[in-house]
């Protein structure tokens, strides 16, 4: 397997915002903590079933769950190629969404994937 065609979720977001020269805490302080706006993101954009957000919510931080959405959004929803950089972007697209929409266990692969998953 040729590595150099892929690059790691987690290093594609550092290099981002290390071109766009913001720390993660930028982006996360203009998004939205409310619970209620987290909750409607995910209902819209992921496949999961009320009480797995509601799961969602209670287990992980506004801010993991905001991380998750940033990264969701930029790296995956928008980006119908998968790449960053000419790479593929691990874990997959593929692997976390069906559609436009982010599956379960996507979303789990996603957060062991930025190192925030918790059983």
């Amino acid at each position: 397997m040729n590595f150099s065609r892929f690059i790691h979720i987690r290093r594609a977001l550092d290099d981002f915002l290390e071109e766009k020269q913001i720390e993660i805490q930028d982006i996360l302080s203009v998004m939205d903590e409310e619970v209620k706006g987290i909750e409607r993101y995910l209902r819209e954009k992921t496949l999961l079933r009320e009480e797995e957000i509601e799961k969602l919510v209670r287990k992980y931080s506004s801010r993991e769950l905001n991380l998750l959405i940033f990264v969701l959004q930029t790296f995956y929803i928008v980006n119908m190629g998968g790449l960053y950089k000419g790479r593929l972007i691990l874990p997959l697209r593929g692997e976390i969404l069906q559609g436009n929409k982010a599956t379960l266990e996507g979303i789990s692969k996603l957060l062991r994937a930025l190192g925030i998953f918790r059983i």
